[in-house]
C-alpha cells in the first residue's frame, strides 16, 4: 500500500517534456508566423525586381559605351574653321614684330596668293583629309561681291569632285555631308597697312564624309 503511494507520488511530480502542434498553438502565435512569412515572400520579391532592373540599367550602358556609330562630322567642320581662322601660316594676319596671329584678321595679300591652296592644305592638318574632308574659302563685302578675286580652295581636287554630290538629294547615300559658314571678319591689304581695315564675310563651304 506504501509502495503504490511513492510510486503515485513519484509519478505526480514526474517532469514530462510537453508536446505541441500547430493546432494547439494560439491564433494570435499563427498569425505572427504567416506574418513573417508573407513578409519574407514580399521583400524576396521585391529584391528580386530591384535585380532585375539593375540588370537591364547595366546592359544599357554597356550598349551605349560600345556603340561606335557616332556622328563626327559636325566637329570636323569646327576643327577646319579653327584651323583656318588662328593658323598663322593659314590667311589670317600676323602681327611682324610679335609673330602673334590675329583670328578674324583676314591677310588680303595671303588671300589672294597663287599659292594660298598649297598653303592652306599643309596648314591644315587632318588625319586622312584627302579623302574625308575639303573646304572651300570665300571673302566677300557687305554686298556680296567677292573680295580677292578668288576662293581659297584645301583638298581641290576632291571637293571639285564630291561638291555637285554633296549639293544634291543623293549626299546621304553618298556618304557626303556639306556645311555652310558664314563668319564675320576683318582684312586688311598687307601686314605693311594693317590699320587699313574693313569688315568682310568669309564664307565657308566645308564637306566631310561620313564613311
Amino acid at each position: 500500500m506504501n509502495h503504490s503511494r511513492g510510486m503515485l507520488r513519484y509519478s505526480k511530480h514526474t517532469h514530462q517534456q510537453p508536446v505541441i502542434n500547430a493546432g494547439t498553438l494560439p491564433h494570435n502565435k499563427l498569425g505572427s508566423i504567416y506574418s513573417i512569412i508573407e513578409y519574407s515572400i514580399e521583400h524576396s520579391f521585391f529584391r528580386f525586381l530591384m535585380l532585375l532592373v539593375s540588370i537591364f540599367c547595366v546592359i544599357f550602358l554597356v550598349r551605349m559605351l560600345i556603340n561606335t556609330d557616332f556622328d563626327t562630322t559636325y566637329a570636323t567642320k569646327e576643327i577646319v574653321l579653327t584651323n583656318v581662322l588662328y593658323n598663322p601660316d593659314t590667311f589670317s594676319y600676323v602681327d611682324t614684330v610679335t609673330g602673334r596671329a590675329y583670328p578674324g584678321v583676314i591677310d588680303l595679300s595671303k588671300f589672294s596668293d597663287p599659292h594660298a591652296n598649297a598653303r592652306l592644305d599643309s596648314a591644315v592638318y587632318l588625319e586622312g583629309k584627302n579623302t574625308h574632308v575639303a573646304a572651300q574659302f570665300t571673302l566677300k563685302d557687305q554686298n556680296g561681291n567677292t573680295i580677292g578675286g578668288q576662293s581659297v580652295t584645301m583638298n581641290q581636287a576632291w571637293f571639285t569632285i564630291k561638291h555637285s554630290i554633296a549639293e544634291s538629294d543623293h549626299a546621304y547615300d553618298a556618304g557626303l555631308v556639306l556645311y555652310h559658314s558664314a563668319i564675320p571678319v576683318i582684312y586688311i591689304p598687307d601686314a605693311a597697312h594693317a590699320y587699313d581695315r574693313k569688315d568682310a564675310i568669309l564664307t565657308a563651304e566645308i564637306i566631310v564624309a561620313t564613311y
